[in-house]
């Protein structure tokens, strides 16, 4: 405001200026010693919540249809479907440190080849109208998976009713096994026939699933003709 004796704002303020984090239309009257009053053409304050646009991680889960979403940082297994993205405001642009102009980085065009190790993202958002603008990161780890695992049987005869014992091939303890039947550990026994599988997993809970070993069922021989034919 210009120098005048009483400065009287919309606000209650009398001072020469002021300082508002609220939206709104701002108008002062100042007067001097001899009673006149000048008014000057108010403006307008429209700010953006610039800090309501972090980045969000969205881990995809397309085997249940569902994705949930990660504030701050990210950790994946290698090769696992993620998206980054923000919330879209009117009036703002968007620039990411890989010089995408969008609120969202996809899988399927920017990580689907993304390296093992530690990933730094950075998002600059700015309201187009004032020209403030807001920095945020964000950090992605993608962690290895596990070698697959490799189960055999100790039987050659691969028919149901012997006792199977099924095992992982030199197992890690630092690996959880979980076989498709939802039983755990590096071995298990079995007489019944079907298709077995086991599943490594880390202590990130990235598994890669086995080879299978087929125990077959056995005959019934029902309807089956003994006898003699004269």
């Amino acid at each position: 405001a210009p120098s005048a004796n009483t400065y009287s704002w919309s606000t209650g303020d009398t001072t020469e200026s002021i300082n508002t984090v609220e939206n709104g239309y701002f108008s002062v009257t100042i007067s001097n010693e001899a009673g006149c009053s000048f008014v000057p053409e108010g403006f307008e304050v429209s700010s953006v919540d610039l800090y309501s646009t972090p980045i969000i991680g969205k881990k995809r889960y397309p085997n249940l249809g569902k994705s949930f979403v990660f504030y701050d940082s990210l950790v994946v297994c290698e090769g696992e479907q993620f998206d980054l993205f923000t919330n879209e405001l009117p009036n703002v642009s968007y620039l990411w440190s890989n010089l995408h102009t969008d609120t969202e980085l996809l899988y399927e065009r920017y990580f689907s080849v993304l390296s093992v190790g530690t990933h730094d993202y950075a998002l600059e958002v700015t309201d187009v109208d004032s020209g403030c603008s807001i920095n945020h990161s964000y950090k992605v780890i993608v962690v290895p998976l596990p070698s697959a695992p490799v189960i055999t049987s100790d039987q050659t005869n691969n028919c149901e009713g012997i006792l199977h014992t099924l095992s992982v091939n030199n197992p890690q303890a630092n690996l959880v096994y979980q076989w498709q039947d939802g039983r755990t550990g590096p071995s298990i026994q079995t007489r019944a026939s079907g298709i077995y599988t086991v599943t490594a997993y880390n202590n990130y809970g990235c598994g890669v699933q086995s080879n299978s070993v087929n125990i077959s069922r056995v005959p019934s021989g029902i309807g089956w003709m003994t006898g003699c034919k004269e």
